[in-house]
């Protein structure tokens, strides 16, 4: 584990920086997820069973040819009128916590990885603020000196993914060409229970949760033996699948 200072959760933070320690974390999360409630370290029962069923209710998949229909219906009314682009250096877990917990801000996306295998999970958390007839997309960027800590670890977001383990994961796996498809898991109102420390919170708070596959583009330019249209096929289904997530 590596310490650091954090703006949020205090100095001496530590962050779990090996593989199996992960895996250890993300099996205890799960027992907890299975029981629906945990004991604080003010030894206060901290109960999700509730908001963490509704949140599975609620998870949903957008197919690819589903949101091209739906990004059509709302292309007039799609016109925010300021972008706002804030990079800050903190953790993902850090930052939703700051933003749900400290600033109340209503509702915060979280873009999530992999976790049961000790993976790391992407770095970029959304909110966004309709204020009358003002649109303002606020996009939070998170660069760190360590490797990000997994959202899955910390809350109950693995649950609601395997609602879609085979219209999803299994899906995926049959893709060889690994560059995956526009495929979007949208799990609303996730509840958050740990920090990157592992430690249990003394009450929980939740955040919406996109979860969408990247193109593996070491194994693309692997397989193009023209790198320059490597990079570009690339870019452009990375481009078109950030839009839809963005959207």
């Amino acid at each position: 584990m590596s310490a650091y200072t954090s703006k949020v959760f205090g100095k001496n933070f530590k962050e779990i920086t090996n593989r199996q320690g992960r895996k250890n974390l993300g099996k205890s999360t799960l027992e907890i997820l299975e029981k629906g409630y945990y004991t604080s370290k003010q030894g206060e029962k901290v109960d999700i069973r509730l908001p963490l069923e509704k949140s599975i209710k609620e998870t949903t998949l957008i197919g690819e040819e589903n949101f091209v229909y739906q990004h059509a219906l709302k292309k007039d009314k799609w016109n925010p009128k300021e972008m706002l682009v804030d990079v800050t250096h903190e953790t993902t877990l850090e930052a939703a916590y700051r933003l749900k917990v400290t600033q109340n801000i209503r509702n915060v996306t979280l873009l999530s990885g992999g976790f049961l295998g000790g993976s790391q999970a992407q770095v970029l958390i959304k909110k966004e603020n309709n204020n009358n007839k003002k649109k303002i997309i606020i996009i939070k960027l998170f660069f760190l000196k360590k490797k990000e800590e997994s959202l899955a670890r910390s809350g109950g977001l693995y649950h609601t993914l395997t609602k879609y383990q085979n219209d999803f994961y299994n899906h995926h796996k049959k893709i060889k060409s690994l560059v995956y498809s526009h495929k979007i898991i949208f799990s609303p109102n996730v509840p958050f229970i740990r920090n990157d420390n592992g430690d249990l919170l003394d009450a929980f708070y939740s955040c919406n949760v996109i979860t969408c596959a990247a193109v593996n583009a070491g194994y693309v330019k692997k397989n193009y033996t023209d790198i320059k249209l490597a990079n570009e096929y690339i870019f452009t289904t990375m481009k078109e699948r950030i839009r839809r997530i963005l959207e």
